[in-house]
């Protein structure tokens, strides 16, 4: 099981100096990196939180059932998924694994909502976006997971009913 290390740098130079040297060096971190002139000041840099990356998935079969066997079985704990105590991931209760989706889209789902920064500091391209970065993993495209979260959608538009005026409802009651 893998391990990622989140750093906090002071500086924003700093941290793309770092993430530069980093990749120099194949994306190895060393404390000798090639590069002689490190500006950087490493020992200002913190270590923010450590979080265990999961690598093997719940193969459990689903099983068809009714409603009522799902409460059934959900009542008595047989299975279903519950948060574990070691790592806080969502687990299978019969297997004690996560579920595929969240072993495959572990990193995009830490980023929440956030954008990749790597590709621009690295001068690969423009800064990866959360569903761009979803879909390169293989999941389902959504085309309004980028939208402003409190302006409405296309999609929200045209699903909500409009709403009559104050003045047809009470011209209405008392006509």
């Amino acid at each position: 099981m893998s391990r990622i290390v989140l750093l906090e740098f002071p500086d924003k130079d700093d941290a793309e100096r770092f993430v530069k040297d980093t990749a120099d060096n194949g994306g190895v971190f060393t404390t000798s990196p090639p590069n002689a002139s490190l500006e950087y000041s490493f020992l200002d840099a913190r270590v923010v939180a450590v979080v265990a990356r999961p690598t093997v998935w719940c193969k459990c079969d689903v099983i068809v059932e009714s409603k009522y066997q799902r409460r059934r079985r959900v009542a008595k704990q047989e299975s279903g998924w519950m948060r574990g105590g070691t790592f806080g991931w969502h687990i299978c209760a019969h297997c004690k694994k996560p579920s595929k989706a969240v072993v495959l889209h572990f990193i995009t789902n830490m980023l929440a909502g956030a954008n990749d920064l790597l590709p621009a500091i690295l001068g690969h391209g423009k800064a990866v976006t959360p569903s761009q970065r979803w879909e390169e993993e293989g999941g389902i495209p959504n085309p309004f997971a980028d939208e402003h979260p409190t302006v409405p959608s296309a999609q929200a538009v045209h699903a909500r009913r409009l709403r009559r005026s104050d003045e047809d409802r009470e011209a209405s009651t008392f006509s």
